[in-house]
């Protein structure tokens, strides 16, 4: 989750703030998991209904969903999904390639 989610956002914004100043509410725990567990089971499959028929019109083709769980998947995922690469990217493929 990020505090740039659709919403609670001002909630997360204000837990963030008093955490960082070193002064947490008692119900702060509790908050953040009704926070999470809502914007999981609402924000989520909605906001990605709305981006996967947004993109699909753009592009022209049916987008799908993966679940990534590990950054080397994610980064082997971005790596396929690209066509060209410019050559300075094509220099930071190869090294990562190189020693993941």
């Amino acid at each position: 989750m990020f505090l740039t989610s659709l919403m609670h956002r001002d909630d997360l914004f204000d837990i963030t703030l008093r955490w960082l100043n070193n002064d947490p509410r008692e119900d702060d725990g509790r908050r953040l998991s009704e926070i999470f567990l809502f914007e999981s089971a609402v924000s989520a499959p909605i906001v990605q209904d709305i981006m996967l028929n947004l993109f699909g019109r753009l592009y022209g083709e049916r987008l799908s969903v993966e679940r990534v769980q590990y950054k080397d998947a994610l980064r082997a995922r971005l790596i396929e999904g690209i066509p060209r690469f410019p050559p300075r990217v094509q220099d930071l493929v190869a090294a990562y390639q190189a020693s993941p």
